[in-house]
């Protein structure tokens, strides 16, 4: 009876062996197996830092991607479209919490369409304020005024967002989902907290992306400058 034992580690388990009558022993998994954290830091000081990293798809511009410190999503042109996807699955490995920061500018133009931060499984091709993917999507929905969350392609949340005070400048845009549920926040103003999402189930191909676009006549520049991205 009681001859044998096992040791969970995360949603994995490896056999135990009695060592003595009040001791047992195991030998854990791979840190990499039951929902090992991971971690990416991005100061965008060229193209050379994308490579393994990141893939760009463009409809325009398609030149002058990174300079002074920032990704350029799109110039304060009419008609075009950019996205980045990062390579890696963050949620991959069982995964169930995630953090994504970064930069934003939007400015210089007449302001429109907007910028989408997205989680999930995202085309090889490009998007913008729309999002992408059968994720969570946070849609930057510059010519409405409003922040909207996208969870599996149903509205989740929706926020005013007083555009104005956001223009020209850089912000610090934060997605994040953890045991006390989503927060967004933007200029430090939180427009969602603690919301729970019932369905929450991250696949492991899901990856992270940031898209932008602009109209025939709504045009803004997009900019994302330092990105750090953390799962667990």
């Amino acid at each position: 009876e009681f001859e044998e034992r096992a040791c969970r580690f995360g949603g994995s388990a490896t056999r135990a062996t009695w060592v003595s009558s009040e001791e047992l022993r195991c030998v854990s998994v791979p840190a990499e197996a039951p929902g090992a954290a991971f971690s990416l830091e991005v100061d965008f000081t060229g193209m050379s830092e994308l490579y393994g990293r990141a893939t760009l798809h463009s409809l325009a511009p398609s030149d002058g991607l990174v300079r002074d410190g920032a990704l350029v999503l799109t110039e304060a042109r009419s008609s075009q479209e950019r996205s980045v996807v990062f390579d890696e699955p963050l949620m991959r490995h069982g995964r169930r919490r995630f953090r994504a920061s970064f930069d934003l500018f939007v400015g210089g133009g007449t302001g429109g369409e907007g910028v989408s931060a997205c989680l999930g499984t995202l085309p090889d091709g490009p998007f913008g304020e729309d999002g992408a993917g059968d994720g969570l999507c946070v849609l930057v929905r510059t010519h409405l005024g409003r922040l909207d969350v996208r969870y599996g392609g149903v509205l989740a949340a929706r926020s005013p967002l007083a555009t104005s005070t956001l223009r020209d400048r850089y912000v610090r845009f934060e997605v994040s989902y953890g045991l006390d549920g989503l927060g967004v926040s933007l200029d430090g103003v939180w427009h969602v907290r603690h919301l729970l999402l019932n369905a929450w189930a991250p696949a492991d191909d899901w990856r992270f992306g940031i898209g932008a676009r602009t109209g025939e006549s709504r045009i803004d520049e997009h900019r994302v400058g330092k990105l750090e991205l953390a799962a667990g």
